[in-house]
């Protein structure tokens, strides 16, 4: 690091080491200096301001989006606790997430659909903005303040009724399951897997359903076991946590899934890379952020038959 102060790739990893640790504090700071954050407009002498933690009694803050669904769905609970200290927050959310956030948001957390919005900060009338990936750092969580909430994403009930009437939910167990990601995710090569591999832990008698938006589909599934695809029902996010709501357990590699279902509370298994993002710390099986959450890890990269078997010993075994 002090051989290299002006190489931002190698200060955004050593950021990531220090989360990886826990030493939050030390690692939200380095890691806003290196974010691209190229979302985020640039300071001007007209306003609003960059908000760098100031008091926001009697302002408004604009808050822009920076990061990946996931990361979104985590940090969520920070736009919650900035609209108690702020008389008005602006997110400009993405569509995606749009109806899911809107549910649960208080009457001062105005939700835009950021794809929809004008590029000009001054037109929303704010006093300061940030990134939602500033907010930890600026909000100074650290692991004794976690988890942010519990059970802070739920349902419209009427996206659980259309789901109830949609799947059959006499069975048991229902379980979700992703095995792939976004495959132009820059780490999904390694946080993916291939179905072949996956499939060995399905067990016949079961319900599975496909929560991903991306990978194959479960038509190669073993014999007397069906995944159901239910993708082209999948309008966004709020219906993902519609369907989640009414299973049993989720099964996912590290993707935004694995962020909505332990933000719903939902006991969910996250299977994850040798070098895993820096969110799920180190070598812990449990996670600070989601109390619902059971990690299972690579031995060494590239090994996941392992974190299969450990997987599948869990949940037959219980």
């Amino acid at each position: 690091m002090h051989r290299h102060p002006g190489n931002r790739a190698l200060a955004l990893a050593f950021s990531e080491i220090l989360l990886r640790r826990g030493e939050f504090l030390a690692g939200w700071k380095l890691r806003d200096r290196c974010l691209e954050k190229k979302y985020l407009p640039a300071s001007d002498a007209r306003g609003p301001w960059l908000w760098n933690g100031e008091s926001l009694l009697a302002q408004t803050i604009l808050v822009f989006p920076d990061e990946g669904y996931g990361d979104m769905i985590q940090y969520f609970p920070l736009l919650l606790a900035l609209a108690q200290r702020a008389e008005k927050v602006i997110f400009l959310c993405p569509r995606a997430l749009f109806r899911l956030f809107s549910f649960r948001a208080p009457d001062n957390l105005a939700m835009l659909i950021w794809e929809e919005q004008p590029d000009e900060k001054e037109k929303f009338g704010a006093d300061f903005y940030c990134a939602i990936s500033s907010l930890p750092g600026l909000m100074e969580v650290v692991l004794d303040t976690l988890p942010l909430a519990r059970n802070y994403l739920v349902p419209d009930p009427d996206d659980v009724s259309r789901w109830r009437k949609r799947i059959d939910v006499s069975s048991s167990p229902r379980i979700g399951v992703v095995w792939a990601g976004n495959p132009k995710h820059i780490n999904d090569k390694f946080r993916s897997i291939p179905f072949e591999q996956f499939k060995t832990i399905l067990r016949p008698g079961n319900s599975y359903f496909a929560l991903q938006m991306a990978g194959e589909s479960g038509a190669q599934s073993p014999e007397g076991v069906v995944v159901h695809d239910v993708f082209s029902d999948i309008r966004d996010y709020a219906d993902t946590a519609a369907l989640i709501s009414l299973l049993d357990a989720v099964v996912t590699v590290d993707t935004s899934v694995a962020h909505l279902a332990c933000a719903m509370q939902m006991p969910t298994h996250i299977l994850l890379a040798a070098e895993a993002d820096w969110r799920w710390l180190s070598e812990r099986v449990d996670s600070p952020w989601y109390p619902t959450a059971r990690l299972y890890r690579q031995p060494v990269a590239g090994n996941w038959d392992q974190v299969l078997d450990q997987v599948a010993l869990t949940l037959w075994s219980s």
